[in-house]
Parts: C-alpha cells; sequence; structure tokens
C-alpha cells in the first residue's frame, strides 16, 4: 500500500504532516494482528510490534508537549503525568507489550498520540529553541 504525502501550507505543517505520515507507516505492522501477535518478539531482540506503538505513542505525545511548552523545559518528573494523560501508567521502551492490554486498547492509545500532533500543530513555533531534559 503506497503512502502519498499531501501537500502542505507552512513549515510547521510540514513537519506534523510527516510525523503524522510516519505514524500511519508504522501503525500498519500491526494490521490485522492479533493481540498475541502483537506482544510476539520473533527476531533475537525483545521488540514486540506492541510495545513498539506504545513506545512511540509515548515519544510523540512526549516530545509534542516539550515542543508545546518551549522555552520553558519540561522536567523529567513531568513526563510520567504526560503518559498518563495517553492512558498510560508505566514507560515503554519498546520490548514490553503488558499482557492485560488487547492491541485494540494499544491502537486506540496510539490514535490518541497521533491526534496530539493535529492539536500542538497550531501551538508549535519552530523557531523557538526547545531544551533538553537534565
Amino acid at each position: 500500500m503506497p503512502f502519498f504525502a499531501p501537500q502542505t501550507q507552512s513549515e510547521t505543517h510540514a513537519l506534523a504532516t510527516f510525523l503524522r505520515h510516519q505514524c500511519a507507516q508504522l501503525r500498519t505492522t500491526a494490521h490485522q494482528l492479533s493481540s498475541d501477535q502483537a506482544r510476539l518478539t520473533p527476531s533475537p531482540s525483545d521488540l514486540s510490534i506492541g510495545g513498539l506503538l506504545l513506545h512511540n505513542a509515548q515519544v510523540v505525545h512526549g516530545w509534542l508537549t516539550t515542543a508545546m511548552r518551549a522555552p520553558e523545559p519540561t522536567p523529567v518528573e513531568m513526563y510520567a503525568d504526560i503518559s498518563a494523560r495517553l492512558g498510560l501508567a508505566e514507560m515503554f521502551s519498546g520490548a514490553e507489550a503488558p499482557e492485560t492490554m488487547s492491541l485494540h486498547e494499544i491502537l486506540e492509545i496510539y490514535d490518541r498520540a497521533v491526534d496530539f500532533i493535529y492539536e500542538a500543530e497550531t501551538s508549535i513555533d519552530p523557531d523557538v529553541g526547545h531544551p533538553r531534559p537534565q
């Protein structure tokens, strides 16, 4: 299935469109998988599709929240609350997908993070510096 990027109107819109495009491509890796299949780690690494989706949701949502706060830094202590806004109580490295969480639930969380791109797009100024956490 090909992915065609739509036209963009500004630099911020182009960046947000690219991010949504990449997130859509990652989401297709879970197409027609069962919850059990999404937790499998069929390669020598510990990575699973479900874990990668959860990790990517946290990274996208966390980075956008940080970018929206710029130039104010985002204390590391805030990341648990940022993840909680998505419905996640833990941090995910890409390896784990909780056995209690179905793929449907994982995709709902992932879609909330992707939808947040639309909200954040209008609030981020690409000319403002983004401080790194300590």
